[in-house]
This record gives structure tokens, C-alpha cells and sequence, in this order.
């Protein structure tokens, strides 16, 4: 016997029946109210009829302190019996094992869209504690909003990410923008917003180094923003002096930040070489090096000297 409703009147008797296609085609609506009938092979699926006439799959299961839900399968006539028969089955399954997939699906609504996300992460997380979060988020503003800015944040694919970083032609400027992206995802997975990371996997753009040698010009218009203790171990800046060692390394203890300036031995112009102990060319042996050298022995030890001139009685 069915329970009474809350006003005391009798409930009607469940149209229990075992569905058909046939019937679920041609079932006929009721203008005054919504009529449900239970299919008796597959607990919990239900056919629901709406006065218009419209017919939708549903299944319906019962939480522990929470009452009946109601999970929306989709239209009847999108859906074969069969297959909402298969998806009530993965859902009674799903509760049985302690799910709720009603009110999962109600979080992943509540979750927005990559915008919204976007803006939640620079106001929450990147404002405090990234110091270049301007940059990154005009890259989000500029390259990624205008793709996926409506968008549920759960529903950008790894497909979308290639497609979004592939349009970019510079190289260094995609990975930027995918990095930006990253940032953004991450955030949302800490925050159990979704469960994956989309730009996870994506390759970067190969790049090319940009390290180069410093011409003579250059070198002089640096000179005079170098700091005491550099300049003691490096050679003076005077016609074609060459650098002995790694500027970049100098430069970064001189607390001048981060300028990458590698020479190498191929740039430095044609040199006669001999060989000497430490491997390192120079156009005569040790003990008759060039003055420059041999006044600095901290460089020699540590760096590829390489003498623009060669010492004295040296052929």
C-alpha cells in the first residue's frame, strides 16, 4: 500500500509495468498532471510524462537522510530503453557504493565557467602570491578568454589546449600563454573545482637559446655599470680586449640580476693556439702568457682565458 501524502489524501497506485519501445512511443499524456511509470526489470528507471507531452527517462534512488533523488537521464526519444536501462544501472550501482550523482552533477553546474574560474584564481591566489600575475593574466585575457571564456571550465578537453596554444605563432609566446593556463587549471584542481588538468601533457614549443657574445661596443656601454669587485677580475675594456670569463656568472654575483652572456672559444675571432696543461687554447704556453692573465690568476683558474694579444717573445 502506498504511503498517504502529506495532506492526509491516498496515494495512487505506481504505474509499475514492464517498458517497451513501443510503449514509451506511444504512451499518452495527461493534461493535469505528470504520470511516471516504473519499469519492472530495471529498479529505480522510470518514464516520465509531462502534460505536453513530453517524455524523459529518469532515475530515481533513495539517500540515507537525504530522501528520494530524482537523475535526469535524458529525452526518450534520444534514448533507447536499452541504453537508459544500462545508465540506471551504472547509477544504482554508483549509489550502492556510497555516490550521490544527483548531487554530484549539481556541484559541476555550480563549478562556472573558465572565466569565472580565471578570475577566482588571480583574486584569491595569483594577487597574493605571484608577483608577476599581471603578465600571465593578460595572456589568459588576451589569448585564452576570447576561446573559452562561456565555457564550463570541466568541459575544456587537452584538445582544446593544443588548438588554443597552436593558433600562437611565436614559439616562446605559446608556452607562455600554456604555462598561464596551467597555472589556472592547477588552482582549480586544488580547489576540487575538476578533477584533472587539461594543459597536463601538452609539449611545449621547442625554443633557441639566446645566449651571444657581447661585441666591443656593447661591452664598453656595460663596463661602467659593473660593480668594484667585478671589475678587479676582469681585463680593462680597451680596443679588442676579450672577456676571460663567463659574464653571466660575474654579473649575477654582482647582484646586476640575470644577463646569460657565454663566450666561447669559436666567436672569439682567429687566434694562433697552442696546446697547453689546463686544455684550454691559448697562443703560448703557460709561462708566457699574456700580462692580462697572468696578473689574474683567479681567472685563469676558473675560466677559458682566451688572449687577444699574445705575451711578449711569444711567436
Amino acid at each position: 500500500m502506498p504511503r498517504s501524502r502529506r495532506d492526509g489524501t491516498p496515494a495512487r497506485e505506481p504505474n509499475r509495468r514492464r517498458l517497451s519501445e513501443a510503449f514509451a512511443k506511444t504512451v499518452r499524456s495527461d493534461s493535469t498532471r505528470v504520470v511516471v511509470y516504473w519499469d519492472t526489470l530495471q529498479r529505480g528507471l522510470a518514464l516520465s510524462v509531462q502534460p505536453s507531452g513530453h517524455r524523459a527517462w529518469k532515475c530515481v534512488y533513495t539517500i540515507r537522510g537525504r530522501g528520494a533523488r530524482w537523475y535526469h537521464l535524458g529525452d526518450a526519444r534520444a534514448i533507447t530503453l536499452a541504453d537508459a536501462r544500462r545508465l540506471a544501472g551504472k547509477i544504482m550501482v554508483a549509489v550502492a557504493e556510497g555516490a550521490d550523482p544527483h548531487a554530484d552533477r549539481l556541484a559541476l553546474r555550480g563549478r562556472g565557467s573558465f572565466e569565472q574560474v580565471a578570475k577566482r584564481y588571480v583574486e584569491e591566489h595569483a594577487r597574493k602570491r605571484n608577483k608577476s600575475w599581471r603578465q600571465a593574466d593578460a595572456l589568459v585575457a588576451r589569448y585564452l578568454l576570447p576561446r573559452w571564456a562561456k565555457l564550463d571550465i570541466g568541459n575544456i578537453r587537452r584538445a582544446d589546449v593544443k588548438a588554443a596554444t597552436a593558433a600562437i605563432a611565436a614559439p616562446v609566446l605559446a608556452n607562455q600563454v600554456l604555462a598561464a593556463a596551467s597555472a589556472v587549471f592547477s588552482w582549480a584542481v586544488r580547489q576540487d573545482i575538476i578533477a584533472a588538468n587539461p594543459c597536463s601533457g601538452v609539449e611545449k614549443n621547442d625554443t633557441t637559446s639566446r645566449e651571444r657574445v657581447l661585441s666591443d661596443a656593447e661591452i664598453a656601454a656595460f663596463w661602467p655599470y659593473l660593480g668594484a669587485s667585478l671589475k678587479m677580475v676582469l681585463p680593462p675594456v680597451s680596443g679588442r680586449a676579450r672577456l676571460p670569463i663567463c659574464i653571466a656568472r660575474m654579473w649575477s654575483m654582482s647582484g646586476g640580476g640575470s644577463c646569460r652572456v657565454l663566450p666561447t672559444l669559436e666567436r672569439h675571432g682567429p687566434a694562433p693556439r697552442t696546446h697547453s696543461r689546463t686544455g684550454f687554447g691559448c697562443p703560448s704556453p703557460l709561462t708566457r702568457c699574456c700580462p692580462t692573465c697572468s696578473r689574474r690568476p683567479y681567472a685563469e683558474a676558473r675560466c677559458k682565458r682566451i688572449c687577444a694579444t699574445s705575451a711578449p717573445g711569444s711567436a
